[in-house]
């Protein structure tokens, strides 16, 4: 069996450094620009190409993060940071944009494509299509269960398939998100999250952190999971410290490893000091979730420390079950569920104590009596700063061939369509391969350039080399001409590239116009359709709504839900086809909101059908547009553009979404009944709806099947009950 891979988060080079110095075979990384994580610090280019020799010297690995929707704008840049990737010879690129993705694989097949959680591919039809364009491995959402995941892998057990093990989890699925961008204008989906899932909000007369998640902590389960044909363990935390990213790989390392309970309680400490919210399970063996919301406060709680069991002015006494040293942070939360953190300061001469009753030395205001102390900080978690030039860059090597003559050597990069001849002016000489030699040393120093030529192969069909003498300081000077006449070589190779990548994709788009006939799509809102209070029909609905005809070319809109999970697809395809079914003679448009229905567009019976892009599936760009439609065998009729891209930044013949508060700013697999105001399942009909406040805008909650949609304003609910 292959060892599981424990992939951790790089968001900075010592973040990376530190993780894979502590146990983590592989680490995910953005550059700094186009990562799903903007505010993390990032790798530069030359960042990147140390962390990638280190990497290769050792047997480790790094993925690079390339995840976000991407405006048409944006195209001639982001071709310019694949081919800085291309040259670093990455072991996979993770996306999310469509038309990243055909842009990658039709113009940079050495890259493995790996599927972002932000791509929300969490059903059997999803990961067959992104496997049928190439993709190497998709990340999980981190809402399936390890159930779940043993189906996907046994529908494509070809497929690598990476979950995600411990770290912060958020409210609504990774991609689906809106909230940000919609409240904000701050996208989740283009890296800039404003955690609006981590802000309070007022329901009746409480008020509370509904949306905020506990922390994911799968522990000595991760065991289980290579057995569910996980082959890759992600930890969150690209916007974390190089203590938290160090302290968890070492932890999940010696769990991995088999090391003894013991010392995994001491490492499960260590990383809940570095940074963790209440460690829970989440979804991992319940589908419902596990303790998924902490309503009483959102952030770093790190490890009870212990109670205050008496204070004295400004000195309190801890009964602590934690050691604890000077310059350690601890906090504690007032009446207010307010945070007041503060540093360690004995009233002694001592610098440390063990466990025990200890004396602290506090400002105002004091914990009272009874109140939990929590240590959030260690002093030994203090991360001293990196010299990345101490680290040797990756040069890419070049295969060369060299033919030489008594009168010239030719130099070929036939990868390159580089030649080049240089004349020379050898001597005779009685060792036979002494030259090939001198060359072979000498070129391999590349000196500032970041690629290097080797293996250097002299033809076996033509041997003249030998016996032939050059001085060294002409074989230096035909290595220096040669190293910079390649690089020139390769510059214009590189923009003459990027121009014919930009001429493919405006070709491609005439070609297209030319074949496809569509109009403009109405708003969406005006196609919201009856009988559902959601602007899609779920599982749920498909039984329930019947289809509200469209008024745009007498068609019946249905436009699918964005959540389909594993083992549910035959009973969705049955009510799928019985609301089409029931379309009282109206042509069916389907509205198609996730991978997965690419794969459902392919099935048998809805091969023909007409469909539209819809809100869903945050097409932003041309060429995604053209992927989606290249890989789907119906008519396309329409795109709705991304509804977080403003109407003059969308290309020609995108449809704009128009009024956006239709549409949800969450999809959340946490039930608000159960996890948000922690009720019972017990009577319930698996609906209800939820009125809150916040900074006095209204929000309403609309459960559906245990599944939770929040939209923007007081939003009516109306549901047929009529139809079964």
């Amino acid at each position: 069996m292959n060892r599981t891979e424990l992939l951790a988060p790089g968001g900075s080079f010592e973040s990376a450094m530190a993780a894979l110095e502590n146990g983590a075979d592989a680490v995910y990384c953005g550059l700094q620009s186009f990562s799903a994580r903007k505010a993390a610090k990032n790798l530069t280019p030359d960042q990147l190409s140390r962390l990638r020799q280190w990497t290769l010297s050792r047997e480790k690995k790094v993925y690079i993060t390339l995840n976000t929707i991407l405006k048409e704008s944006e195209l001639p840049r982001v071709i310019d940071t694949l081919q800085i990737i291309d040259e670093m010879d990455p072991d996979g690129l993770i996306v999310q944009d469509p038309g990243l993705v055909k842009i990658v694989r039709d113009h940079f097949p050495g890259l493995d494509l790996h599927g972002s959680t932000q791509m929300a591919v969490h059903n059997a039809w999803g990961l067959k299509t992104l496997q049928e364009i190439g993709f190497k491995r998709v990340v999980l959402p981190r809402e399936l269960s390890m159930s779940e995941m043993e189906i996907l892998h046994r529908a494509c057990p070809d497929l690598e398939l990476e979950a995600f093990i411990h770290g912060a989890q958020c409210y609504g699925f990774s991609g689906m998100c809106l909230a940000s961008g919609l409240l904000l204008g701050r996208s989740g989906n283009r890296g800039d999250c404003g955690q609006i899932c981590r802000t309070w909000f007022e329901q009746n007369d409480d008020q509370g952190y509904f949306f905020s998640c506990n922390d994911l902590y799968a522990g000595e389960d991760i065991r289980k999971m290579s057995d569910a044909g996980i082959c890759s363990l992600k930890i969150e935390g690209r916007m974390k410290s190089p203590a938290y990213a160090a302290s968890v790989s070492k932890l999940y390392r010696h769990i991995l490893d088999g090391e003894a309970s013991e010392k995994i309680r001491y490492l499960e400490e260590e990383a809940r000091i570095a940074y963790a919210r209440k460690p829970v399970k989440g979804h991992l063996f319940s589908r419902k979730g596990e303790d998924m919301i902490n309503t009483a406060y959102p952030s770093h709680m790190g490890v009870p420390a212990g109670e205050v069991v008496g204070n004295n002015g400004k000195v309190i006494t801890l009964e602590s079950a934690v050691s604890l040293n000077t310059r350690d942070g601890l906090m504690y939360l007032d009446k207010k569920n307010r945070a007041i953190q503060f540093a360690v300061r004995f009233p002694g001469k001592r610098d440390s104590y063990p466990p025990g009753r200890v004396r602290l030395q506090l400002n105002d205001p004091l914990p009272v009596t009874g109140a939990t102390i929590y240590k959030v900080q260690s002093h030994a978690h203090h991360w001293k700063e990196i010299r990345t030039e101490a680290y040797s860059p990756y040069k890419k090597p070049i295969s060369l061939e060299v033919t030489l003559s008594e009168t010239e050597i030719n130099l070929a990069v036939p990868s390159w369509g580089f030649r080049h001849s240089i004349p020379l002016e050898a001597q005779a000489s009685d060792k036979q391969d002494l030259l090939e030699k001198k060359i072979r040393t000498e070129f391999s120093r590349s000196g500032e350039y970041n690629f290097t030529f080797g293996p250097i192969r002299f033809p076996e069909e033509d041997r003249r080399g030998n016996g032939l003498f050059l001085p060294p300081s002409r074989i230096k000077k035909i290595r220096q001409e040669i190293y910079r006449l390649f690089m020139e070589h390769q510059r214009r190779q590189l923009t003459e590239k990027k121009d014919f990548i930009l001429s493919e994709l405006d070709r491609e788009w005439l070609d297209f116009e030319k074949r496809t006939e569509w109009k403009a799509l109405p708003p969406r809102k005006e196609w919201t359709p009856g009988g559902t209070p959601l602007p899609y029909l779920t599982d749920f609905s498909l039984h329930q709504a019947h289809p509200k005809p469209g008024r745009w070319r007498g068609t019946a809109f249905i436009p699918l839900s964005p959540l389909q999970f594993p083992g549910g697809e035959g009973s969705y395809t049955a009510a799928l086809r019985k609301a089409e079914d029931e379309t009282a003679g109206a042509e069916p448009l389907f509205g198609l909101n996730n991978w997965g229905h690419i794969g459902l567009m392919k099935e048998g019976h809805f091969r023909s059908r007409d469909y539209i892009i819809d809100t869903g599936l945050l097409t932003a760009n041309r060429a995604g547009l053209m992927l989606i439609e290249e890989l789907i065998p119906g008519n396309l009729k329409g795109c709705y553009g991304w509804v977080e891209s403003p109407a003059e930044e969308l290309p020609a013949r995108f449809s704009v979404v128009g009024d956006s508060s239709g549409l949800p700013l969450f999809i959340s697999r946490n039930c608000y009944r159960k996890h948000s105001l922690k009720e019972s399942c017990k009577s319930c009909g698996k609906t209800g709806s939820y009125k809150l406040k916040q900074n006095g805008k209204d929000y309403t909650v609309i459960v559906e099947d245990c599944i939770s949609w929040v939209f923007q304003g007081n939003r009516e609910v109306v549901r047929d009950e009529t139809r079964s």
